[in-house]
């Protein structure tokens, strides 16, 4: 079929304009489906991870003093919220102070070493073990052999709470 200009209709191969916008369209929509999809994935990723974090942080922490626990030859529970043990540090037995101290406003769990004489236990300076604390407990089980160790903290959404139990000597 042809027109009056001598233009053929009808046979034409190749795409029209709408075709082509078309198949553009449907392109350009899964191409956004699919990156919000990965967006989603990755901020999901970061976000788990996070929590993998702070969880792994207080296992950690009660895991340490579990092990000084298992070391020590005299542990002490002055209050609830301290503990003290005289245990090895390097290969040299110390005493170690376990407690809840505050920095820059920020509630932590330190760790100050003492002296190694046993009668003198003169602590000097503090070591954070983890941060964001808001409760920290110790306490003598009713045989006296063991210590249940407790800490509670937070991130920004969520709150942990650790315990274990070790025994002594």
């Amino acid at each position: 079929m042809e027109n009056n200009n001598g233009l053929k209709f009808g046979n034409n191969k190749g795409f029209t304009l709408l075709e082509i916008l078309l198949a553009l369209t449907i392109t350009a929509v899964l191409t956004i489906s699919f990156l919000q999809i990965i967006s989603l994935i990755y901020r999901d990723h970061n976000l788990l991870n996070k929590r993998l974090g702070h969880q792994m942080d207080g296992h950690l922490a009660v895991d340490y003093i579990f092990t000084k626990i298992k070391m020590a030859e005299i542990v002490d529970i002055p209050d609830k919220n301290t503990l003290e043990v005289y245990t090895y540090i390097d290969g040299e037995k110390r005493w170690l102070k376990f407690y809840i101290y505050q920095s820059e406003g920020i509630k932590k769990l330190g760790q100050s070493q003492g002296s190694a004489s046993i009668e003198n236990r003169d602590y000097s300076r503090v070591t954070s073990i983890i941060d964001n604390i808001e409760e920290v407990k110790f306490k003598k089980l009713s045989n006296k052999e063991l210590v249940l160790i407790e800490i509670e903290y937070r991130d920004k959404n969520r709150k942990y709470t650790y315990k274990k139990i070790a025994s002594v000597f």
